[in-house]
């Protein structure tokens, strides 16, 4: 459904490769979206948030949007500086277990712009993060808690 809108509202996926689909890189997409809910406890279906406009999910307050590749060793990209408008930035890979998904690890915007690279991997001038540079699954998890425990004091304070 969330693909059919997509197309249907003029939204291209970002496929740079040749050999594979778009419905492939969406399905993909959608993996890696439900791997990193899942893993952490985010309420989340596909097709809530419409049209992908850079938000894949919210966790509280914070904006999320995953990032997937077919390759192990894949960097997190960005098409450029002004397409970095999630809160948090996370990285799936696929894995050799075509039924499992890898979550890499995270970066929030501010730290993506800090410490990315401007390169030209073969389909022009883009943004890229190694996976050596992403905060651990781990870390990304507590970040998130604080954010989920904040929320509930606000509202015991409230009441």
């Amino acid at each position: 459904m969330r693909w059919q809108m997509a197309r249907a509202s003029g939204v291209g996926n970002q496929r740079r490769d040749g050999n594979r689909t778009d419905a492939d890189v969406d399905f993909l997409g959608v993996r890696a979206e439900l791997a990193t809910a899942k893993l952490y406890g985010i309420d989340y279906s596909p097709h809530h948030l419409g049209v992908d406009d850079g938000v894949d999910m919210y966790c509280e307050t914070v904006s999320i949007d995953v990032k997937s590749t077919f390759h192990t060793n894949g960097k997190l990209l960005l098409k450029g500086r002004k397409f970095a408008t999630a809160d948090l930035y996370i990285l799936v890979t696929t894995c050799s277990d075509e039924s499992l998904m890898r979550v890499v690890g995270g970066v929030t915007s501010d730290q993506f712009l800090d410490k990315c690279v401007e390169e030209d991997l073969g389909h022009g001038s883009g943004l890229s993060l190694e996976q050596e540079k992403l905060a651990a699954p781990s870390a990304i998890w507590r970040f998130l808690t604080s954010k989920r425990f904040l929320a509930i004091s606000k509202l015991y304070e409230a009441a």
